[in-house]
């Protein structure tokens, strides 16, 4: 068998879904069929989730839809989420619709539920990437048409090929990497990509703000409350440090009160 090189080959991703065709190591393992082109999708196989975890990301809740940004392809995304209700979304910086897909990796048909509009945008992106496979800029507008659409594993896929390939330091990428992991259940792999964003950008207040998010939905309340305050002294005047603020202020309460 000969060996692999750094880079994969292009032929080893789906043009539609974006994911691996073949298996990188002995230990991946199918984790479900492209729809489109019919090849089994490789990937790390994930522990199963107890209802305890499944609990934890009920924490998550009220939006508060925050533009933090102009549109442009590396745009960031926010947990934007109080803790209190049991459903989970997110605000986008860029101002298109937050996503509310329930966080689970997209099976059969991705495009099913995607509006005919995030439908073209991803069948345009598609062709100019067909033409330009090499392009790193089209490879991460891929992943966040399929973030747009609520296909987190798809999104997944491309954002992890364009990290790879493209562009490690990408910070804004390496956020968005980590929610496309988070709605999918991986709470911990979520926060080692999240803090590998801060070690190229250590004052970047979206992910200081999501660590706190991330953590609050662990139930690590003081975990927590340290990432929010990081988050609130670096940028003390924003609509992300009241909310965070608010947010420490139900942690306080809640320990006073137990």
């Amino acid at each position: 068998m000969s060996s692999s090189t750094s880079q994969q080959p292009l032929e080893r991703f789906c043009t539609t879904c974006g994911a691996r065709k073949q298996a990188d190591s002995t230990s991946e393992v199918v984790i479900q069929f492209c729809a489109s082109c019919g090849a089994a999708q490789y990937g790390l196989p994930q522990p199963a989730v107890s209802s305890a975890t499944g609990s934890k990301m009920l924490v998550f809740a009220a939006v508060v839809v925050l533009v933090l940004g102009s549109a442009s392809f590396g745009i960031t995304r926010l947990i934007i989420d109080k803790p209190a209700a049991a459903e989970n979304t997110t605000a986008s910086s860029s101002g298109n619709q937050p996503a509310t897909a329930s966080g689970n990796p997209t099976s059969g048909n991705p495009m099913s539920k995607v509006s005919p509009e995030i439908q073209q945008r991803i069948a345009d992106v598609q062709d100019s990437l067909a033409k330009d496979p090499k392009n790193g800029g089209l490879v991460v507008r891929m992943a966040n048409a399929w973030y747009d659409a609520g296909a987190y594993f798809q999104a997944e896929q491309y954002y992890a090929r364009y990290l790879k390939e493209f562009n490690p330091k990408d910070v804004a990428a390496r956020i968005d990497y980590a929610y496309t992991i988070l709605r999918q259940g991986r709470e911990d792999e979520a926060i080692t990509e999240t803090k590998r964003a801060l070690e190229f950008e250590p004052k970047r207040v979206e992910a200081l703000y999501n660590l706190g998010v991330i953590y609050y939905g662990k139930k690590d309340f003081k975990s927590a409350k340290e990432w929010f305050e990081k988050c609130i002294e670096i940028a003390p005047d924003t609509e992300v440090a009241k909310s965070a603020k608010e947010i420490i202020k139900g942690i306080v309460s809640n320990n006073q009160g137990s």
